[in-house]
Order: structure tokens, then sequence, then C-alpha cells
């Protein structure tokens, strides 16, 4: 599903309905927050639906 060298999952999350699913990530050697972006997957498909360039350090849904 993910291979990018240098790079791990530092944060995921489901949506409510578990068909998404939230992470943000790290590169070795680098503080969480440097990394400015959020992926949401279409985790049964192993496809990345959106890319959000922010800088997250967390992956979490809201329950409402």
């Amino acid at each position: 599903m993910y291979s990018e060298p240098d790079a791990s999952f530092t944060s995921v999350a489901f949506d409510p309905t578990g068909s998404r699913l939230v992470t943000t990530k790290s590169w070795a050697g680098q503080p969480d927050l440097s990394v400015p972006e959020l992926q949401v997957w279409a985790w049964e498909r192993g496809e990345v639906v959106r890319t959000v360039d922010t800088v997250a350090g967390r992956a979490v849904f809201s329950p409402d």
C-alpha cells in the first residue's frame, strides 16, 4: 500500500464509517511536524484519495 524510502507513518485514524483512513508521516531524522502532509486513503483499495498540505502531527476524526 505504501512505500517511500526513509518515511514512516506517525499517526493513523479511521473515519467513523471505517471507509477512510487518515495518515501523517515523518522522515528519518526529522521531527513529526516537519512534514506538511496529511493523506486520506480509500484503504480497502490502497489508494490515496486526497493529500492535504498542512502541518499535522496527529491524525484524528471528530465524532460529529
